[in-house]
């Protein structure tokens, strides 16, 4: 993947910002008992895509959106396939 476009992702959205985020650090966690040869260069790349994140100007809307942190859903929950559309009142 492009970096550009995950780095131009996190900076414009603060939900797109953290799904990546907390998928960077549980991919950091999954590939800790891996042996060194293997995890080294995995986690260089993890912690390049990170620090280019966080580096990264965000936008006034995130920003905002940050400070109001994991108190409010950013995501959407799936649908099973045999229910209707339901309104979720945290999404507006």
């Amino acid at each position: 993947m492009d970096l550009r476009a995950i780095v131009a992702l996190c900076a414009d959205d603060w939900g797109g910002y953290r799904t990546v985020t907390m998928n960077l650090e549980r991919t950091a966690r999954a590939v800790a008992g891996w042996e060194d040869a293997a995890r080294e260069p995995v986690q260089r790349r993890l912690e390049r895509i990170r620090h280019a994140i966080e580096a990264a100007p965000k936008s006034p809307g995130g920003q905002m959106r940050a400070r109001l942190g994991e108190a409010a859903r950013w995501y959407q929950t799936p649908l099973r396939v045999e229910e209707e559309p339901r309104p979720d009142p945290a999404m507006g």
